[in-house]
């Protein structure tokens, strides 16, 4: 998205805001004060006295996806302010000629200020825009057009690409191995096994849902060989993972650069790699990520897919030797190595641990995975001989987890819902990921509404105005190189999460008015 460039970034925020931003109160919003009789679009030099001047934080009271809204589907923006006129406008960005009028309709209240939604769905011209009411001003701008969804799928893929090490990247090696390979999920150049091995399983998850979203030449330069990108990027990925094992089965939590000389370009780093302990989390996020990658790939690399179940199943046996086989974790890696092998002994412990009440779903996260939420997904998908009464208890529990998620987005001002959620990152995606995955398997309308709302808040549509997950907008916490000069490791499994919900809502969906 365009970001204008006729008004300062810290200007343009004040600009937009109007009178009832949030933040700071009317009596002493100094910043409506001086910029009051400014048009939108015009630049203020400051006077030597406002130098010392520092803005306090101020929102524009109309809170959009600042990554943009498709053509046919719902667009739905809150206003939170002080009192307000009923009438609010879509206003073209660059000549603000009003191009649609809608009425707010209020929802709630937050401390003195009151929220209001605006719905401007009907109106689906390709453009850049911005929402206005006369009492609040101007939102930050944003797009309307088509392909906003399929584009971010491409462009995350592309940001994997930028975080590969390559072989050229500082030494080659640690402690005498071969440690090449493998994203910088870090910005200290760090390589981390459970941050990777998390990626993997989304990417995975995500070409499962929908293949035809991963054609060929979506990320890497086009090569008719018949593989979809994303999984030669997941095999890019398990190659490396295979290097962090040893022969115990164990695995190193992953490959730190110590030294760094160069924080902007990788391949002039002169930095010592130096590989890290070996980790109980790092083995269960590579055990269940090569499982899953070996039953997909086969069908390109019989030979890399039986190593890659080969490593998992000798870290398996690792993890059973440490202990600790009655969690969340356990019914993951159990239902995965099952799906893949059909072995009873994997279905027996995941039997055992579904006839023990609430344990299920007593499993905390393994790094950023939801080991509960994969193991559902892979005994239910399994063509496996399953167990129906376990099948029809997990199927309960998850539809009664999705219609409380429903209906807390409908009764909630902010349409994702219990207080406090727009600014909980993980817990927006999950909630949209289980969403996905029960629009798979029982497509309703409601629910793609709510998935997109869920979306609409990632990407600013939220209290804070910012846009947790891509870096379009003023205001975003996505794409933000650190001083190291890299993303850190949640963005990237946050936007692996991302990348599966957005795989789930189909774009070619027309909305009826």
């Amino acid at each position: 998205m365009r970001k204008k460039q006729v008004v300062p970034a810290v200007l343009l925020t004040a600009l937009l805001t109007g009178c009832g931003g949030d933040a700071v109160p009317e009596e002493q919003n100094i910043i409506d004060t001086v910029l009051a009789d400014v048009p939108y679009g015009e630049s203020v030099t400051p006077t030597p006295e406002d130098s010392s001047y520092r803005r306090p934080e101020n929102l524009p009271s109309a809170r959009v996806d600042l990554a943009g809204y498709e053509c046919g589907a719902d667009k739905r923006a809150v206003f939170s302010a002080a009192e307000l006129p009923e009438t609010f406008y879509v206003l073209d960005a660059w000549s603000l000629e009003p191009v649609y009028e809608g009425v707010l309709r209020k929802k709630g209240e937050e401390g003195e200020r009151i929220l209001y939604q605006a719905d401007f769905s009907s109106f689906g011209t390709a453009g850049e825009y911005v929402l206005y009411n006369e009492s609040c001003g101007y939102s930050d701008p944003f797009l309307i057009r088509d392909g906003i969804y399929t584009d971010r799928i491409g462009n995350y893929l592309d940001l994997l690409k930028a975080c590969r090490c390559g072989d050229s990247c500082h030494a080659s090696s640690a402690e005498g191995r071969d440690v090449s390979g493998g994203w910088h999920t870090e910005g200290n150049y760090r390589r981390d096994v459970c941050s990777g091995a998390g990626i993997m399983l989304n990417l995975l998850l995500a070409y499962e849902y929908e293949p035809e979203a991963f054609a060929e030449g979506s990320v890497l330069p086009y090569r008719p060989n018949g593989i979809p990108d994303v999984l030669e990027e997941a095999a890019r990925e398990a190659q490396w993972l295979h290097k962090m094992t040893e022969p115990d089965g164990s695995v190193h939590a992953g490959v730190k650069a110590v030294g760094i000389t160069d924080h902007e370009d990788a391949s002039a780093d002169l930095s010592e790699q130096v590989l890290e302990d070996v980790s109980r989390d790092a083995a269960i996020l590579f055990t269940a990520a090569m499982a899953r990658f070996s039953a997909i790939w086969k069908d390109y690399d019989a030979e890399m897919a039986a190593q890659c179940l080969k490593d998992a199943e000798a870290s398996y046996a690792w993890l059973k030797k440490e202990g600790s086989t009655e969690d969340g974790a356990w019914y993951m890696l159990n239902t995965i190595l099952f799906r893949t092998t059909g072995e009873d002994v994997y279905h027996k412990d995941v039997l055992t641990l579904l006839s023990r009440p609430g344990t299920r779903l007593e499993g905390q996260k393994v790094g950023c995975v939801d080991p509960v939420f994969m193991g559902d997904h892979n005994y239910l998908s399994t063509k496996r001989y399953a167990d129906q009464d376990s099948c029809e208890k997990i199927m309960d529990d998850i539809m009664k987890r999705a219609r409380r998620i429903s209906e807390a987005s409908y009764s909630d001002p902010w349409l994702v819902g219990e207080d406090g959620k727009t600014e909980d990152v993980p817990a927006l995606l999950a909630d949209a990921g289980l969403l996905s995955w029960v629009n798979g398997v029982i497509t309703n309308r409601e629910y793609r509404r709510v998935i997109q709302e869920h979306v609409h808040c990632l990407c600013g549509r939220n209290r804070r105005n910012v846009n947790y997950v891509t870096d379009h907008g003023v205001r975003t916490e996505a794409g933000e190189d650190s001083a190291e000069g890299a993303v850190e490791s949640t963005e990237l499994y946050y936007g692996s999460e991302l990348l599966v919900i957005l795989s789930r809502i189909d774009i070619r969906y027309e909305q009826v008015y």
